[in-house]
């Protein structure tokens, strides 16, 4: 960010959109643990590590790794994880309506990007907790540990005890922050 600062760029946040959504009405049968992201070799043990511990305890995985490469498929395997084409990956809406329809929603970071994902904040928009590798995400003001679990190579006792707590609602001060509205007022009043 020191680089930016001759441009006058400011730090910001992702966002959750909370505008009306208008969803198609598919059956909705997930009420598992849902994951959708690209195939990055970079996170492969994290997120083998991870489904395999959900998998021993048995818990409902509703993955989804969006790669043109085989590989994919060899290194992660197949149970708990659908391989998606690019062509066939979903679109914002159908994304939005499975985290809507989801118990949990999983966050494992691209290490090449910095900051938090919109995974996370899409969790935030539905009152879902949240699993995620971001260490970061503590120093947020909406961080609650029922809530949000970091994962750094938790066993299945610490997950199914992360899963047994209840979801603490998030101040609807803070969680209005963390809108597009709210988020696209202070850009435009930081032009002013």
């Amino acid at each position: 960010m020191k680089k930016y600062a001759s441009y006058h760029v400011k730090p910001t946040t992702n966002f959750f959109f909370d505008f009306p959504l208008v969803f198609t009405e598919e059956k909705q049968h997930s009420s598992g643990i849902y994951f959708l992201g690209g195939y990055n070799a970079d996170r492969n043990s994290e997120i083998k590590y991870f489904v395999d511990t959900a998998n021993r305890c048995h818990l409902p995985l509703d993955f989804y790794i969006v790669s043109k490469q085989e590989n994919a498929k060899k290194v992660l395997g197949t149970q708990g994880i659908t391989h998606l084409l690019p062509q066939e990956s979903f679109t914002f809406e159908k994304n939005l309506q499975k985290v809507k329809h989801c118990s949990v929603v999983v966050d494992f970071v691209n290490p090449k990007h910095s900051g938090l994902s919109f995974r996370i904040f899409d969790a935030m928009c539905f009152d879902k907790k949240l699993i995620t590798t971001n260490k970061s995400v503590k120093n947020y003001d909406f961080y609650h540990p029922n809530n949000i679990l970091i994962w750094e190579n938790n066993n299945a006792e610490s997950l199914c005890d992360f899963l047994a707590k209840p979801y603490q609602p998030i101040d609807e001060n803070i969680k209005n922050y963390y809108s597009f509205s709210a988020w696209i007022e202070r850009i435009l009043n930081d032009l002013n």
